[in-house]
């Protein structure tokens, strides 16, 4: 689509698509969006004209993001759920997975796998509810059938990526290959959708746009409830350790189901590597200058530690991507990090990466829930790692220490740019891995490496907050 009818389109769509919550250039000023390619879906009962438009996202330094925005033309739409422009009096244009019509499409287009406990044609997607929580994807709860107890339906969850990259997509890739490896943690895999479009650099390429699995039922958002659990101040420690072994079998099973030859690095190459990033935090985040000595111990304590072998892992772990059902946990969304390059997703990296991550969102969980009594997070912090050692063995404490560090100060950034009032959290976990390094080394190195260049006089003046 090009010309004059490309044009207007972008002009209907462009400002919308600024404004959703997973457009990746929020605070980039130079922005641009062309439309790169555009392609039908037909709908088999044609109630509605469907197109996938794929956006080509410019800006100034880095490479071409390809964006993902299915569209929805109809005459009919009783809501202002998913408008995203009305054409005169009677014509809507409407995001794809709040219409029936694109769902009926895309699951006719899919290819489904061969082992699938859902056929696709037993979905019924004139009942299906966009879930709001997400942010960089959209996703769809499709019902399904009746089960044999008549009572529950066998449900689907849609996920339609908005950020597109060529090559397999980790949230197809790794579950099929976990579910095929006998790992039963993960939801059944039951279609994917592939496509070809235009390289922004010449020629084309291929990749995922969506992807089809079970839904959980009966289960529970792993944040939601530790949530609840620190609110009422519940014991939480039982399902922590559960967690933590069934953290400790995914990197098991993915050692073996996704194998790949990775080194890790040298010890003061990664520690380089960790200092890179605490460097790029204070300079995004001011406050943390108070603890540029502790990051600096911490930092050199891996230095002179052997560094852990490396494997696929998750990638972004945390509570909000784990579910506790009837069976247990599950773990989702393995997609990673949209907008990192694909081929850094699907590389190998420390396993002990995914627990620090588990380790951050029990203080957000505790954060948020208030809990009460400070030892909540600590206890529940010591039966996830207990669970995980079960299963798996020792943890290197330095390497888990410096990586928890590590997301801590990510968080830092991320919350002083989009939620200023949450970054009490960070900097909490930020005092307690800076002091607990400062009581074992007892006398820490200096942090004056750490801030050179970065501020004109290295001021300790700053509190960190409680």
């Amino acid at each position: 689509m090009s010309g004059p009818e490309g044009s207007l389109l972008l002009d209907l769509i462009g400002d919308w698509v600024r404004g959703q919550r997973w457009f990746p250039a929020k605070d980039a000023g130079d922005a641009e969006l062309e439309i790169l390619t555009s392609f039908d879906l037909p709908d088999p009962w044609a109630e509605a004209a469907c197109t996938v438009v794929l956006l080509m996202l410019r800006r100034g330094g880095q490479e071409p993001t390809v964006l993902q925005v299915p569209l929805v033309a109809t005459s009919s739409w009783p809501s202002d759920q998913g408008v995203i422009a009305r054409l005169g009096d009677r014509e809507v244009l409407v995001d794809g997975p709040h219409h029936p019509a694109f769902l009926r499409a895309w699951l006719s287009a899919a290819s489904p796998r061969p082992a699938a406990t859902i056929t696709l044609a037993e979905l019924d997607a004139s009942g299906a509810q966009v879930h709001s929580g997400e942010q960089s994807n959209t996703s769809v709860r499709i019902p399904g059938p009746v089960t044999d107890r008549q009572t529950t339906t066998r449900d689907a969850v849609l996920k339609i990526f908005r950020v597109l990259a060529a090559g397999p997509n980790p949230d197809l890739e790794v579950v099929a290959a976990l579910r095929y490896a006998g790992w039963r943690h993960v939801p059944d895999l039951l279609a994917g959708y592939s496509r070809d479009w235009p390289d922004p650099s010449g020629g084309s390429v291929t990749g995922d746009l969506g992807v089809l699995t079970a839904f959980v039922p009966e289960a529970e958002d792993g944040f939601e409830l530790a949530c609840a659990y620190a609110r009422t101040g519940r014991d939480l420690t039982p399902l922590a350790a559960e967690l933590g072994a069934c953290v400790a079998q995914l990197h098991r099973y993915l050692h073996t189901a996704l194998p790949v030859q990775s080194e890790p690095p040298e010890p003061p190459a990664f520690a380089d590597q960790l200092r890179s990033s605490a460097r790029w935090a204070l300079q995004q985040v001011p406050e943390l200058r108070v603890f540029a000595d502790g990051i600096e111990a911490v930092i050199t304590g891996v230095a002179g530690t052997r560094v852990p072998p490396q494997q696929r892992i998750h990638g972004d772990l945390h509570l909000g991507q784990v579910l506790h059902g009837a069976d247990g946990w599950y773990v989702l969304d393995f997609e990673g990090e949209p907008l990192r390059p694909l081929a850094e997703r699907r590389s190998a990296d420390q396993p002990v990466r995914d627990v620090a991550g588990m380790l951050r969102s029990f203080d957000y969980a505790a954060a948020v829930g208030r809990a009460a009594a400070p030892a909540w997070t600590e206890q529940v912090r010591r039966s996830f790692l207990a669970g995980y050692r079960a299963e798996q063995g020792n943890l290197d404490e330095t390497v888990l220490r410096a990586l928890e560090l590590d997301k801590a100060l990510y968080e830092a950034v991320y919350e002083q740019k989009n939620r200023p009032d949450w970054l009490p959290i960070p900097l909490g976990g930020i005092r307690r891995l800076t002091e607990e390094q400062t009581v074992a080394e007892n006398a820490p190195p200096s942090g004056e490496r750490l801030l050179a260049g970065i501020f004109p006089s290295p001021s300790r003046s700053v509190t960190a907050p409680a």
